[in-house]
């Protein structure tokens, strides 16, 4: 009778195993001419041919589900590490609270109206009101706790429910947000408030030093500042109420201490963070796609921006085509659903490339009790783990995916679009101007910076631009 493999001769199987699967494609996803047909994959399939080839080279069995679990998890969850290593001491839960609506548009901007608040209540030493649950843009009926970690979050600024909010205040709704003005000081700012100012923490500032700071991180913006009203500290629920809150939260926040300015963007990162099963989800996904590959946004559907959504497929793919190395393996993120319609953009690459759609591998999904209104989480964690992205121009799921890709440690942090052709139409600090320069014509929300994880200030190329 055969001797079972020692320790060190699993680990060779496991690692022969992840080879092995990120080759499998070639077996089963693609045609002759490059293209594989979109049929979803079945779990038994996967399991066949995985434990096909191990069997051709040891014998050895392995379970399949587990080894679904493990190998690239480490690396999503960034986190993690420095969660690991942080001294960050909780703040208690204070009896001021800091109650907010969202943008009430597409996901990404509800996430970013999350992130304003999260910072504003960790500013004003605030406990965070998480809203009840509403119908998410194209989505369903959800709660913002179906996407975050809502734990995590509590880690770094003291947050509470909605039920528990209305514990507190049962005059309150217990369903939604109507009646919250009669228990809360509601700010008073509107739909261009983020876009026309930037908040000063501790306040505005009055020696000359912090004064040219705040000229070079706001520009135009500099002329109205705000800050924490001494009124404020009378108010125990502060509101704010719905359409305010878009954009990156820190091309509004201004610290005159740079420290607490890294405090803020460290815990962003590693506090308010998508729930954990999303990246186990696309981990099992991204250990089924080629070692290296590369990705792009398809963005259709309902887009505002219709020269962004109406590129014809052979210009679509000649603005990017450059960007891909030979042969390379493409991820398609998409909101389109015609399979014609996607046919004609995707066969643009036949010959050259595969590409690889969401659709593929809905079994994983399913399998993984990932409902539809997570695709989109999944898809921006895949396409943060690509070579290089290629985001649609003015989206906020592409702009996050940049952010995501400087979290994970991926190499290429620039901002490719598949409204530019590549080399040609990208001038100097396009397609990211600075956010000080609203005579440019761009909005500052829809592209990440790379002052999200570096200090602005040794970013001196995102604060200038020649007209």
């Amino acid at each position: 009778m055969a001797e079972r493999p020692q320790a060190s001769q699993q680990f060779v199987i496991f690692i022969i195993a992840i080879v092995l699967l990120s080759a499998i494609h070639i077996s089963f996803y693609d045609h002759a001419d490059g293209l594989h047909p979109h049929v979803p994959l079945e779990l038994e399939s996967l399991e066949r041919n995985l434990q096909r080839n191990l069997e051709q080279h040891n014998g050895e069995q392995v379970n399949f589900q587990v080894f679904l679990q493990e190998p690239r998890l480490k690396k999503l969850l960034y986190w993690k590490k420095d969660q690991l290593r942080d001294n960050y001491s909780k703040k208690p839960e204070s009896e001021k609270y800091l109650a907010f609506d969202t943008w009430r548009g597409g996901f990404n901007n509800e996430r970013m109206s999350v992130e304003f608040a999260f910072v504003l209540a960790y500013l004003t030493n605030r406990t965070l009101v998480i809203p009840p649950p509403f119908p998410l843009y194209l989505l369903t009926f959800s709660a913002l706790e179906d996407y975050f970690d809502i734990e995590d979050m509590k880690k770094a600024v003291p947050t509470i429910s909605w039920a528990q909010f209305y514990r507190k205040f049962p005059q309150l709704n217990e369903k939604n947000l109507d009646g919250i003005e009669r228990v809360a000081h509601t700010l008073n700012w509107t739909d261009s408030t983020i876009g026309r100012s930037v908040y000063c923490h501790p306040k505005i500032p009055t020696n000359e030093r912090d004064i040219k700071r705040l000229k070079l991180f706001a520009g135009g913006r500099a002329e109205n500042p705000l800050q924490s009203e001494e009124s404020w500290k009378d108010q125990k629920v502060l509101f704010i109420k719905q359409r305010v809150l878009l954009g990156n939260y820190y091309q509004f926040f201004f610290f005159s201490n740079v420290e607490e300015e890294r405090r803020v963007k460290h815990l962003v990162k590693n506090y308010l963070h998508y729930n954990q099963r999303f990246f186990e989800a696309a981990d099992k996904i991204l250990n089924l796609l080629p070692v290296s590959f590369s990705s792009f946004h398809l963005r259709k559907g309902d887009f505002q921006f219709k020269d962004m959504r109406n590129i014809d497929p052979p210009v679509f793919y000649n603005n990017i085509r450059e960007l891909f190395d030979p042969k390379e393996a493409l991820y398609a993120a998409t909101d389109e659903r015609d399979q014609k319609i996607r046919e004609s953009y995707f066969s643009q690459f036949k010959g050259n490339h595969s590409v690889y759609v969401l659709d593929d591998f809905a079994q994983i999904l399913k399998a993984s009790n990932i409902e539809g209104q997570f695709m989109g989480m999944i898809e921006q964690i895949i396409c943060a783990q690509s070579r290089l992205f290629v985001g649609t121009r003015l989206s906020t799921f592409s702009s996050y995916i940049t952010r995501l890709r400087a979290h994970m440690g991926m190499a290429d942090l620039n901002t490719y679009v598949t409204y530019l052709q590549y080399p040609s139409e990208y001038k100097r600090g396009y397609p990211i101007p600075p956010w000080n320069r609203p005579d440019l014509g761009y909005c500052s929300w829809c592209r990440e910076y790379s002052t999200a994880w570096e200090d602005w200030e040794h970013q001196s190329d995102l604060l200038s631009h020649k007209k």
